[in-house]
């Protein structure tokens, strides 16, 4: 579940990122209540109408940086060892994690009744992500990498156009993993051997 709570973290940060700027913004300012919000901002597409202009936060491509701690297992022995600040001895079953790096695409996507609008929304967003990602998103272990325009369309809904353009930001965050006692010495009890003769002699597993 490691890839998903890493999108979802993202995600979710990025969203409240930008309901916070967005509620001082006297033009398209946010609020939770949707009849009174001037700018709504979840992220996922609605199944529904709602109200326009939108912003929604979606997750693109990723690539996973096993950076940490390389591609293996490592085996946490916590027992009787003490701490090297407090002098606390830490008792328990011995323990595995895994780690790295991880790059992941988020897409802001911008819909609006009109192209003055949404060009607006995506200048404010560039902005907003920008700043904040200074002040405040380095803090939640995000460094941001890349930001790109990905292009502007239209599509008719109903009686009426509807106006899109958005950005993609590429981030860069670290995570690690406990993993069981259980699961890890059966992935370490693999017989890669045995797999791979069966590959060559062209037996199915």
């Amino acid at each position: 579940m490691v890839v998903y709570y890493i999108k979802e973290y993202i995600k979710k940060t990025i969203i409240a990122v930008l309901r916070y700027a967005f509620h001082y913004n006297d033009d398209y300012k946010f609020l939770p209540d949707l009849a009174m919000t001037k700018i709504t901002i979840v992220k996922h597409w609605p199944y529904r109408a709602i109200k326009l202009p939108i912003i929604v936060i979606g997750t693109a491509t990723g690539d996973g940086l096993i950076r940490t701690m390389q591609d293996e297992l490592l085996r946490e022995d916590q027992l009787g060892i003490s701490g090297p600040t407090d002098g606390v001895t830490y008792d328990g079953t011995s323990g595995y994690h895994y780690g790295g790096g991880f790059r992941i695409t988020v897409t802001v996507d911008v819909a609006a009744e009109d192209t003055i609008t949404r060009e607006k929304i995506i200048d404010f967003v560039i902005m907003y992500l920008r700043y904040h990602y200074i002040s405040n998103l380095q803090s939640y272990g995000l460094q941001l990498v890349d930001m790109r325009l990905t292009g502007e369309h239209q599509r008719l809904v109903g009686d009426d156009y509807v106006y899109f353009d958005g950005i993609t930001v590429e981030y860069y965050t670290e995570w690690r993993d406990e993993v069981s006692v259980g699961e890890a010495e059966r992935i370490e009890s693999f017989n890669l051997e045995q797999v791979f003769s069966l590959l060559v002699d062209g037996t199915t597993v």
